[in-house]
């Protein structure tokens, strides 16, 4: 796990100690800990991933080392989320900002500079795909998960009465050089209750036509059940 983060460290042009705290930052790594406070004693509040955004960061406290890398901590805000958004101006979005917790500032960097480095992992072919979704937000099947070590993903409930999708989870294992994701879920249907079951086999990864996400390539028709985007802003 920690060969995972610092290999996406590698490259960055970590901003340690000198964040513009007016600048939306980015997480610069996999399984970052956000914290209740500025220390690492403290509570995880949740469990960051590579280009996760924050529309604004603050230093909150004086350089300190932790494992080899000298920073500070940051306060990091998050903005509005989802359907709320849509009861703010543009000018007013510009202005919301919600404290999130605390994270060490090696692990922030600019958005710019993580969303390059996710691209290069993501489309990095000499490397096995596997091993280069681990962590990634993939959305198939109606559903969309985390694919997280040991095969497993996020496992996602939802409230049915709010949205369609009641439950989900991903289950996938390389098979040879391809990738084999079993999408098991529940949905409500129009006010019925119907469990998905579908096994997609993928092949490659591939730049689409619009920013913001990577395609998988599946061995059946690409514009079919199996059609699944990897999101570059989860």
């Amino acid at each position: 796990m920690k060969q995972l983060v610092l290999w996406i460290l590698v490259g960055l042009s970590a901003q340690t100690s000198t964040l513009n705290a007016e600048s939306p930052r980015c997480v610069a790594g996999d399984d970052v800990r956000l914290r209740s406070a500025p220390s690492t004693t403290a509570s995880i509040v949740r469990v960051l991933y590579l280009n996760n955004k924050f529309v604004h960061a603050e230093p909150a406290s004086e350089v300190q080392t932790i494992s080899g890398r000298s920073d500070k901590w940051y306060k990091v805000y998050t903005g509005c989320e989802g359907m709320e958004c849509a009861d703010y101006s543009p000018a007013e979005l510009q202005n919301v900002r919600r404290a999130a917790g605390y994270i060490f500032g090696s692990f922030l960097a600019s958005c710019a500079e993580t969303e390059h480095a996710l691209r290069k992992q993501l489309l990095d072919s000499s490397r096995p795909l596997g091993e280069r979704l681990l962590f990634r937000m993939v959305s198939a099947a109606g559903f969309q998960e985390r694919l997280l070590p040991n095969g497993i993903s996020t496992k996602n409930t939802f409230k049915p009465e709010v949205v369609d999708v009641i439950s989900s989870q991903f289950e996938w294992q390389m098979v040879g050089e391809n990738l084999k994701i079993r999408f098991r879920g529940k949905i409500n249907a129009y006010g019925e209750i119907e469990n998905i079951d579908r096994q997609c086999v993928y092949t490659a990864i591939v730049p689409p036509k619009h920013a913001g996400y990577l395609e998988l390539v599946p061995t059946e028709d690409p514009l079919g059940p199996c059609h699944a985007l990897i999101y570059l802003a989860n």
